[in-house]
């Protein structure tokens, strides 16, 4: 990553440190902090098995992410298992797409692959996938990882990240199923991408057009591949049942085309909407330009900075993987995260066409200024709005005046491009729109990655959210160190059907789970959920509840209020509880009573 002809780090090069060292810090800042959903469960739990069973060579079931489960496991075996742990490997693999643009900026062109760098740091939907267990971040990294070595003749490389990109789960399916259509749209109808071009550029310069010469080794990327699944898949021939989990990949992709997931197609497309306007924006613009105009006149287009060839396989792929995720019945919101890559490769493409200083830049920095004021000037109108309530007076003007700030925007770049040039009006508009729109992508990102992870107000979690957990770890030590003089030696029976609360309880070596927890056995501490009536247990147990789930109350793509959730994230939410029963005589002054003696009383 350093300049070949003085080997000093260069502005350039220092920029794209600085991506990357964002992408880290917002991946895995407070990774752990957040509680572990019931989806996040269940795969972190698998991980537990294996770190604590696997060799010791116990028998285990791992589901279609062997990847995740047997490298997360390693790391639980290594170290005490916790929610960072859990959540380390997909965060990692969400970083390592901050590189592609580097390793890839002569292809992209240096201003589109800065761009493209920072967007797919700080993109809100790539950062809260990177920190969700079970999520697609890591085949989708791994998948790239492996594309990318073969392109730069490393088929070494790309063998070991095409097996293990293959232990990553189904998700990883749709996601190339889209660029390999889009590949083979293109080539059919334009010829092999990049072999088009312009004579004067050189081929090594165009996007994604492989040099001449390239002659893939398939034999030895193929062996090498199958070798790195079975050795990782198997954790080097201790767990083969690492293999099962693999061949139950395709399995459950295919179950996915029959069992719905509860996903609606307005929630997808609302992410996209509300976290991804910037990238959406110049993307579209991209897509109609690239389409739009004949392949002569983009080749000729010296500011575009690349093959329209290759800008269209971008489009393609985009386009299709979208059509995929839509029609895909048990499709996924962070399931999106790979429809998101080549829709910032067409944005940073496009957005590179404003960075060229030219004639009447003070103008258009002028204009993107105002441009700046009139969004900030709408946004504290809306959240205004959002604060007042539907029988407020004056509401339909501050409706109007929304209204009036986007029409006063439109008349400014008008009047800009009558008065001077068109380009100088449409580079204006471009900074004005980007700045502003970037601040609410930053805004909605740390939003969604810091102040609600995993929580129902931010389309991106999963639908439910877990609760009080730090609090019930903190009552149920608090009981066990007073009742045993240690903090996690209480005797606990709970429900197996919650992942969540057997996360929560892992620490706990005389925790059992069952289907359905009684009081027969007198158990320490016993938990139900809050609608499993039990007098036994009210007569013998005190009970104190927690909040263990949040679920969304809202079944459109947005909820009733809009305007509260796009400025301050306020949804309405229903608390699903938890209760923790704590037997009579672990407290002072308490006893058992017996639940047959105390019924046969008069």
């Amino acid at each position: 990553m350093f300049s070949s002809r003085n080997n000093q780090l260069t502005k350039e090069d220092a920029l794209f440190f600085l991506a990357l060292g964002l992408g880290l810090f917002v991946r895995f800042l407070d990774l752990g902090k957040a509680p572990l959903s019931d989806f996040e469960a269940g795969w972190a739990l698998q991980a537990l098995q294996v770190g604590r069973g696997a060799f010791n060579g116990q028998f285990l079931a791992i589901g279609s992410q062997p990847a995740y489960v047997i490298f997360t496991g390693i790391l639980f075996y290594l170290s005490n298992a916790t929610n960072f742990l859990a959540r380390f490997w997909p965060a990692a693999a969400g970083a390592s797409l901050v590189l592609l643009p580097y390793f890839f900026r002569r292809q992209l062109g240096r201003n589109a692959a800065l761009i493209l760098a920072f967007g797919l740091a700080l993109d809100p939907g790539l950062v809260t996938t990177s920190r969700l267990v079970g999520g697609p971040m890591l085949g989708l990294g791994l998948s790239l990882l492996a594309l990318s070595a073969w392109y730069f003749h490393k088929p070494w490389i790309a063998g070991l990240f095409g097996g293990l990109a293959l232990l990553a789960g189904p998700s990883m399916i749709n996601g190339l199923l889209g660029l390999g259509l889009a590949a083979a749209l293109t080539f059919t109808l334009w010829g092999r991408p990049g072999r088009s071009a312009s004579p004067a550029t050189p081929v090594e310069d165009q996007p994604f057009a492989p040099p001449e010469s390239h002659q893939t080794p398939w034999k030895s990327l193929v062996w090498l591949g199958a070798i790195t699944m079975i050795l990782v898949g198997t954790l080097f021939l201790r767990l083969p049942q690492g293999l099962a989990g693999w061949l139950e990949t395709l399995p459950d992709y295919l179950r996915g085309w029959v069992q719905p997931s509860g996903a609606t197609v307005s929630r997808l497309l609302a992410v996209l909407v509300f976290y991804q306007p910037l990238a959406l924006l110049f993307g579209l613009i991209a897509i109609g330009r690239v389409f739009i105009q004949p392949v002569e006149d983009v080749l000729e287009d010296t500011s575009l900075e690349g093959c329209s060839l290759n800008i269209r396989l971008v489009a393609f792929w985009f386009v299709l993987s979208l059509l995929l995720e839509v029609i895909y019945p048990a499709h996924q919101v962070s399931n999106l995260a790979w429809v998101l890559l080549p829709l910032w490769i067409l944005a940073a493409s496009e957005l590179s066409r404003y960075l060229p200083i030219e004639d009447g830049f003070w103008i258009s920095a002028t204009q993107g200024g105002v441009l700046f004021v009139l969004l900030a000037l709408f946004w504290l109108t809306l959240a205004g709005l959002a604060q007042a309530s539907l029988t407020s007076p004056g509401l339909g003007l501050r409706y109007s005046i929304l209204g009036g700030i986007l029409i006063l925007s439109i008349l400014t770049t008008g009047l800009v491009s009558l008065g001077w040039s068109w380009n100088i009006g449409k580079r204006g508009a471009a900074w004005g729109l980007s700045l502003g729109l970037g601040l609410y992508v930053l805004s909605g990102m740390w939003s969604a990655a810091q102040v609600n992870p995993n929580q129902p107000q931010e389309l991106w979690a999963p639908d439910s959210g877990t609760g009080q957990v730090r609090l019930m770890l903190q009552t149920l030590g608090d009981l066990s160190e007073w009742s045993t003089g240690f903090r996690q030696s209480i005797d606990i029976l709970a429900p197996q059907d919650i992942p969540s609360l057997q996360w929560a309880l892992r620490d706990y070596t005389k925790a059992r789970f069952v289907s359905s927890p009684s009081s027969r056995d007198q158990p320490s501490v016993v938990f139900t959920r809050q609608n499993d009536q039990s007098p036994e247990l009210a007569a013998a147990y005190r009970g104190q509840d927690f909040v263990w789930w949040f679920n969304p109350e809202w079944e459109s793509a947005l909820p009733l209020e809009w305007e509260r959730w796009i400025t301050y994230r306020q949804a309405p939410v229903q608390d699903v509880h938890l209760i923790l029963w704590a037997r009579s005589d672990l407290f002072p002054g308490g006893t058992t009573a017996a639940p047959a003696t105390s019924a046969s009383q008069p």
